[in-house]
């Protein structure tokens, strides 16, 4: 009980963070627009900032673990692929409509939720490299890969080079990435950094978690639950339950991994799906449909990310 109480401590915090910006908007004393301005400070440059300082601080031989990023890869994997074959083959639903549950369901929102929680658990240095090899399965595997099954969705006439290449477009110019890239350059030269600019990354990287869980908070107000049962009941289980569980399997079967590595990844993986799922979705026209999905997920997600918590706690 103690355990409980002590994750519960540090959990809930983030969540009145999220309430907060919730009631904020509601009131109208946090205007809507303020939101998607505080979101985008956070992931364009706050986020970057902690990521380019965490990540350029550590060796090149910390950085890149391939037996996580195998394991967060393959239990990543697994969730999107089972959850498109669902909705594929049993539900009989288009295939953009079910790139977009599959993205859902194994693409967290580690930034934003689960970050927050386990910088105050384990502390910046120990969660960066787990989080940065997270964000390269996502960006790099599960990004790709749906936009590329939407894409591809009804345009069979296009070559398949040329789908793929329009899948990774938008990867260039992804800040988050960016910074890992830069950091891991950092880290690689050994290179001196101006006094200057490392308190400026300091300065911006200490505001990303109260900045983001307002503005998460925020987004949520107002968006239409509508009669989407269907979608809800299929990607919820599946990104809260499914794909921490998978992910689960994916450490044990590669084995050897660090206890504390294992939890931060089941941990980011019991998380919601991540904030800028429905904007995605809206460029296939399901943007409505994704929203009534990541309200209902990010409060059910109290109970999931607290549960791995204690869970990882007891048998890691």
């Amino acid at each position: 009980m103690a355990g409980l109480l002590h994750i519960l401590g540090i959990t809930l915090p983030i969540f009145l963070l999220i309430a907060l910006g919730f009631w904020a908007t509601k009131k109208s004393f946090l205007p809507g627009d303020a939101n998607k301005a505080l979101a985008a400070f956070a992931i364009y440059f706050a986020l970057p900032a902690l990521l380019f300082r965490s990540v350029s601080s550590k060796p090149m031989t910390e950085l890149f673990q391939a037996d996580y990023f195998l394991a967060y890869g393959a239990g990543s994997l697994a969730s999107f692929c089972l959850v498109y074959a669902f909705g594929r083959w049993l539900f009989m639903e288009d295939g953009k409509r079910c790139a977009m549950w599959a993205l859902g369901s194994s693409f967290s929102n580690t930034l934003m939720v689960s970050l927050p929680i386990l910088i105050l658990l384990y502390g910046a240095e120990k969660t960066a490299v787990p989080v940065a090899l997270m964000l390269m399965v996502e960006t790099f595997v599960i990004l790709p890969l749906s936009l590329f099954l939407a894409e591809s969705s009804g345009q069979e006439h296009k070559p398949w080079s040329e789908r793929v290449l329009d899948s990774f477009k938008p990867l260039v110019k992804n800040p988050i990435l960016i910074a890992i890239v830069a950091g891991a350059l950092a880290s690689l030269l050994n290179m001196p950094l101006p006094v200057v600019f490392t308190r400026v990354v300091d300065m911006l990287a200490v505001t990303v978690s109260g900045v983001a869980l307002v503005a998460l908070g925020g987004m949520l107000v107002g968006v239409p639950l509508g009669t989407m049962r269907k979608p809800l009941l299929t990607v919820m289980p599946a990104k809260l339950i499914l794909h921490p569980l998978l992910v689960t399997a994916g450490f044990l079967l590669v084995g050897g991994i660090d206890p504390v590595m294992m939890s931060i990844g089941i941990v980011s993986a019991s998380a919601p799906m991540f904030g800028i799922f429905p904007i995605i979705a809206t460029r296939f026209g399901l943007g409505s449909e994704a929203a009534a999905i990541v309200v209902p997920t990010t409060i059910a997600a109290f109970f999931s990310i607290n549960a791995s918590l204690w869970l990882t706690g007891l048998y890691l």
